[in-house]
């Protein structure tokens, strides 16, 4: 397995796959926080970025993450917005913004993390292959959808990613530095701002960390 090139730029790909339904569509994927306790989530791609209240809402409330999954709910799933919108402040924010239906997946990440990606539309939907067909749009996007999220969230250069990567696959420093055509105290350094980086105590949570924001 090759180290994962870093994402160069926000390549806005994923605002023109939404671009491609027939009818208005919008993602909010909502993702760890690697600086905070297990339970906490943050918004880490918005598209369009004009619906940040009713994202930051899902955020806000109990509904989905760790309890979740530590229920075992299912992965994928949809719902109409009308159906539980009463006593639901994110439902409601997204329901006045003209959608009526969401699909969410959710893409497991180590150490009991995960995103959650949902996708929105105003089509109500009343089959479950059309939410199917939500589902794999999210899970065939999904590379992009990665990419924004490494762009605009991760500190990493791309050596040091390159280093966390290759760590994760069970390289030392020697044989990183071999494959890198760099000098080992060069990939220990590396290592070192890594974990400066991400605030990390050590190499493991550093690698951790870079999971949990997508880039490895």
């Amino acid at each position: 397995m090759q180290a994962r090139a870093r994402s160069t730029s926000g390549s806005g790909a994923v605002e023109e796959l939404l671009a491609n339904f027939d009818t208005r569509h919008a993602l909010a994927v909502i993702g760890p926080d690697p600086f905070g306790p297990l339970e906490a989530r943050k918004v880490v791609l918005l598209q369009p970025a004009e619906f940040g209240r009713a994202a930051e809402a899902i955020v806000k409330s109990s509904d989905f993450g760790l309890a979740w999954r530590e229920e075992r709910g299912a992965q994928v799933g949809w719902e109409a917005l009308d159906r539980q919108r009463a006593n639901s402040e994110w439902r409601e924010l997204w329901h006045a913004r003209g959608f009526r239906s969401f699909v969410r997946v959710e893409i497991p990440l180590p150490a009991g993390r995960a995103f959650e990606c949902f996708l929105f539309t105003e089509t109500e939907l009343r089959e479950t292959g059309d939410a199917a067909r939500l589902a794999w749009w999210i899970m065939g996007s999904w590379h992009d959808i990665r990419d924004e999220i490494e762009f605009s969230q991760s500190p990493l250069n791309e050596r040091e990613q390159a280093c966390l990567s290759l760590a994760f696959q069970g390289f030392t420093a020697g044989e990183t530095a071999e494959r890198l055509g760099i000098p080992e105290r060069r990939v220990n350094s590396t290592y070192q701002q890594a974990m400066e980086k991400l605030q990390a105590p050590n190499k493991v949570a550093a690698i951790q960390r870079a999971c949990w924001l997508g880039v490895i």
